[in-house]
């Protein structure tokens, strides 16, 4: 994979462009880290991604994944990753004649995307999307998939959901967070892992049911996402209660009868 070169930004850069992590830079909040608005000395905007302090090892082990990864890729419909800090830890004292260090810092920063995510266009009624915007989301959501599974060795994101799709100036979708994303090794067409991860309501019954990854547990989640585009709503069960097949089954029953009864009256033809 031979994406764009990114380049090291110092920690004390970033401080400056970010007014040091104000709150009033922030423009998104995950579960492992915020995201900030700064502007670069040679005046691009971008947005730079912290982990929060608190956040679990296996968090950074997540986030240093996901550098690594977009390091590799480009193409129009994958946020670009701009430039990465990495920075050791200092050394905040002692402990029994030897020297104790804390976290090291790491921080990703990316393209800026103005537009928000899809999340916000299929939650808000006055965020209308005619039909013809609405098929160039799809086709951009797809065109970026299939760059992903591709690629050698395939990139399974794992985590496609609206939250995780950005929109540039211009509305075209591009894909984001790989922090839980697999890469299949070379023959394989699927593997296990030891635990779920990602989000209700996106993943496949057999991600749930057997742990089993492959490309189309990324398809489904791209079904669901499809579904919401058309309809312009979300209505994924995501706090029922219900875990394995029979959740399986209750969200499709909910998609069918979504579907048969409900598309956005705001598309015309």
């Amino acid at each position: 994979m031979d994406g764009e070169s990114s380049r090291l930004i110092s920690l004390e850069c970033l401080k400056r462009i970010t007014n040091n992590f104000s709150d009033e830079q922030v423009i998104g909040i995950g579960g492992f880290g915020t995201v900030y608005k700064g502007e670069l000395p040679d005046g691009q905007v971008v947005a730079v991604k912290k982990k929060e302090e608190s956040a679990l090892e296996v968090a950074e082990m997540q986030f240093k994944k996901e550098g690594d990864v977009l390091a590799m890729l480009t193409h129009k419909n994958i946020v670009r990753l701009i430039g990465v800090c990495a920075e050791a830890g200092q050394v905040i004292g002692q402990l029994n004649g030897k020297d104790m260090v804390d976290m090291p810092t790491w921080l990703l920063c990316f393209e800026y995307m103005p537009n928000g995510n899809l999340y916000e266009y299929l939650s808000d009624a006055s965020s209308r999307l005619d039909w013809d915007r609405r098929y160039k989301l799809i086709k951009g959501i797809c065109c970026g998939l299939h760059y992903l599974h591709n690629l050698e060795p395939p990139v399974i994101h794992m985590d496609l959901k609206p939250q995780n799709i950005l929109l540039d100036y211009t509305m075209e979708p591009k894909i984001t967070d790989f922090g839980l994303c697999r890469l299949l090794t070379e023959g394989k067409t699927h593997t296990i892992t030891a635990n779920n991860t990602g989000t209700m309501g996106y993943m496949a019954r057999e991600y749930i049911n057997s742990r089993i990854i492959s490309k189309e547990s990324d398809i489904f989640s791209l079904g669901v996402i499809i579904l919401e585009i058309v309809t312009g709503c979300r209505q994924y069960p995501s706090d029922t209660g219900l875990y394995s097949s029979k959740y399986m089954d209750f969200i499709v029953e909910v998609r069918i009868a979504t579907t048969l009864r409900y598309t956005d009256p705001f598309i015309t033809e």
